[in-house]
């Protein structure tokens, strides 16, 4: 039976086939005739099915065309490493799993300032230029002060207050680290704005309770954290807002409005305006 497969068929296999077989030849083409196409990403096979075998023509790009190619390639690949997020310091190799707790020397040296060098190195800020002080310096003292007009000549002749302690620490951030994803205006707004309304809202609901305000602190301040992180509007100095909420003497949104909405806007306006004039700084980064 295998001998008569090998033998041709008359009439059966007629005319050239399109694999390269034909009446002459066997239906098991020997491998070593049978070469397979070049790969690669540079590489255009065209096959021939008429003729008795594979014609591959191989057409390669131009170093013109190639080097361009590479050249928009690296282009993407820096634009999306520049929109990632730095990332955070990591273990070197002699931090190990177990090698979880300091050693005593260790452990004193981080009083200091030292230690823990083997496993997380946590870069050193670098003194800033005496033009970005400058800004930071001007753009404080106007905004702070312009809180201060609105609580002596508007909000105390009135019986309120138009100042939130909080607002000290926004200050920091606007002036000091305008850069940081936590100070953009989605986060200083919404932040504030969560912190606010949790912190008058617990005020409210434990009203009556005094001896156990301390439970209202606490739900006000983790809730508008786990809201915050929600939303993707942290905001550190939120958490002030909603911890003076609740232990100040507010006892109506109001406060929501005035003082936190009224502060935060003029710090929004002062750093806008004052940050931006410097040739080294900027804010915002993002709106949203």
């Amino acid at each position: 039976l295998f001998f008569f497969l090998l033998i041709p068929v008359p009439g059966v296999l007629t005319g050239p086939c399109p694999g390269g077989l034909n009446a002459n030849s066997t239906f098991f083409p020997v491998a070593s005739t049978m070469s397979s196409p070049p790969q690669g990403p540079q590489t255009r096979i065209n096959m021939d099915p008429t003729t008795d075998n594979n014609v591959y023509e191989l057409e390669n790009k131009s170093k013109k065309d190639l080097i361009e190619t590479i050249v928009s390639l690296r282009n993407e690949v820096a634009q999306l490493k520049a929109k990632l997020p730095p990332k955070p310091p990591q273990p070197s190799e002699n931090c190990t799993p177990w090698n979880v707790f300091a050693k005593p020397g260790e452990y004193f040296e981080k009083y200091k300032g030292g230690g823990a060098k083997k496993c997380i190195q946590w870069p050193k800020a670098p003194l800033p230029n005496w033009r970005i002080l400058f800004f930071s310096f001007v753009a404080a003292f106007v905004g702070i002060a312009l809180i201060g007009i609105v609580d002596v000549y508007w909000q105390r002749p009135l019986g309120g207050t138009g100042w939130v302690g909080s607002m000290g620490a926004v200050t920091v951030l606007l002036t000091a680290a305008p850069e940081s994803p936590l100070v953009q205006p989605r986060n200083l707004f919404g932040g504030n704005l969560i912190a606010a309304v949790l912190g008058v809202g617990f005020k409210l609901l434990f009203r009556g309770y005094e001896q156990y305000i301390w439970v209202a602190a606490g739900f006000a301040v983790a809730l508008t954290i786990s809201l915050m992180q929600i939303t993707k509007t942290v905001h550190p100095p939120a958490g002030a807002t909603a911890f003076v909420a609740v232990m100040g003497t507010t006892s109506s949104f109001f406060y929501v409005v005035v003082p936190v909405l009224i502060n935060v806007g003029i710090l929004f306006g002062v750093c806008i305006i004052i940050i931006n004039m410097s040739k080294y700084m900027k804010w915002p980064h993002y709106w949203i």
